[in-house]
């Protein structure tokens, strides 16, 4: 039976985080699942960047969180490493 999957790999736009979880979620999209991704809007672009071969669009669909306390580009002005969260 087929499930709606929600990832939420990280707060933060680590892609090391990220990019494994999407060769997943199309493993879990061939199988007939339905993939949604939740984060802070600066990952939006790693999950819309992974596309089908001949789409134009992102793959999956992504739900942004926390945009008052993450707004775009948060991630890149705070250079902070996971030792220091």
């Amino acid at each position: 039976m087929p499930k709606n999957i929600l990832f939420w790999p990280d707060v933060y736009k680590e892609q090391g985080h990220w990019l494994p979880t999407l060769k997943w979620a199309e493993d879990l999209s061939k199988l007939g699942h339905t993939i949604k991704y939740m984060g802070i809007l600066d990952c939006q672009g790693v999950v819309s960047a992974y596309r089908d071969e001949s789409a134009t669009t992102g793959k999956f669909q992504f739900e942004p969180i926390f945009q008052n306390t993450y707004p775009v580009g948060y991630t890149t002005e705070s250079h902070t490493s996971p030792n220091e969260r």
